[in-house]
């Protein structure tokens, strides 16, 4: 099995890039089923999704697999899950992290701006001054490798 899995990995991989996406994340079950998941620098949409997995199943088709029965799944990782690539950032530009960083301090801040691996976000802290509720903001910078975890704040309106 894991031939199948390095083989589905650098066909997905090179369709991925070809269509200049990228594989951020890959799961396997013991039942036999590969899911990898891409995500762009750009907006990903379904159909670039369905032409990956469309592109893949014809050079599998093609390729001489073992007898071992297996399936594969592309998708894009879900708005709920932590981004890995520094790629992936700097499309969400203005949206608020929930950000945890590998020293364990955990904050939440808005993307302000992206510059080579620095991330810098504005952190909003709440006071309360003379009776009055006010907010300080301080904007951090933190290098992309000192991040363990970068989710997306979902709003509702």
């Amino acid at each position: 099995m894991k031939k199948i899995g390095d083989t589905l990995t650098t066909l997905i991989a090179e369709e991925a890039e070809r269509l200049e996406t990228f594989i951020v994340g890959q799961t396997f079950d013991e039942s036999g089923c590969y899911s990898f998941f891409i995500d762009s620098a750009g907006q990903l949409n379904m159909k670039t999704i369905t032409e990956i997995t469309r592109n893949v199943s014809a050079r599998i088709d093609e390729a001489n697999f073992d007898d071992t029965p297996f399936t594969f799944e592309v998708s894009s990782p879900g708005a709920e899950k932590p981004l890995t690539d520094i790629r992936q950032f700097a499309k969400h530009c203005g949206r608020t992290f929930e950000i945890q960083l590998k020293d364990s301090l955990v904050f939440e801040g808005k993307l302000k701006t992206l510059n080579d691996d620095i991330l810098e976000f504005e952190k909003k802290e709440p006071k309360k001054t003379n009776q009055k509720k006010t907010e300080s903001t301080e904007i951090v910078s933190v290098p992309f490798d000192q991040i363990q975890s970068a989710i997306i704040k979902l709003v509702f309106k």
